[in-house]
């Protein structure tokens, strides 16, 4: 029957996920995806999102970051979108390639206090292209609502201290930041 052989192969995705065996799961899942199966939308993207966790757990990123963009394709959410960006960053693409999905997470989800985490996420990746101009402006912007991810206020002052012209500005934006943010 072939509804069996597809929820069998659901469960060995999950149960070899379960032991950690996270290479085994995608083996399972591009083999069940390669037949094509009739799954509902909600086992696409579950399919697709687990086997995204087991690139990342496997260190396998460009691979993580294509399996999130098919799960989004089926069901978007805050949580494959926020791992979507995560696995870009690891696969070091540019700033420039993230930017657009950190202003499009900015947009949608709004009142989730995890937008300034994808903010900070894009500062890292403009200072690991060497654009600390984009680094430092973008974090100026983050800081009055978060400051401990990725060590983004320390990060900032030793940033902007690279200039020492700079460090009366990175003053004044520690200050404002330390006025207004009033939980980190």
């Amino acid at each position: 029957n072939g509804m069996a052989a597809v929820d069998a192969g659901l469960r060995g995705v999950y149960y070899a996920r379960r032991y950690n065996d996270w290479a085994l799961s995608n083996q399972i899942g591009n083999k069940l995806l390669r037949k094509n199966p009739p799954l509902s939308q909600m086992e696409k993207y579950r399919l697709h999102f687990d086997m995204g966790e087991n690139s990342r757990y496997l260190k396998q990123y460009t691979n993580a970051m294509k399996s999130f963009q098919e799960a989004r394709k089926h069901r978007d959410n805050h949580e494959v979108h926020r791992r979507l960006i995560q696995a870009m960053y690891d696969s070091e693409l540019k700033a420039a390639q993230i930017q657009p999905l950190v202003a499009e997470y900015g947009q949608k989800y709004k009142d989730r206090d995890d937008r300034w985490w994808a903010i900070t996420v894009l500062c890292s990746a403009f200072q690991r292209d060497g654009d600390l101009n984009k680094a430092t402006e973008f974090a100026a912007r983050v800081l009055p609502f978060e400051a401990y991810h990725a060590n983004i206020a320390s990060n900032y002052l030793r940033w902007m201290a690279e200039d020492p012209a700079k460090l009366q500005q990175a003053e004044q934006v520690l200050r404002g930041a330390l006025a207004k943010n009033k939980e980190d």
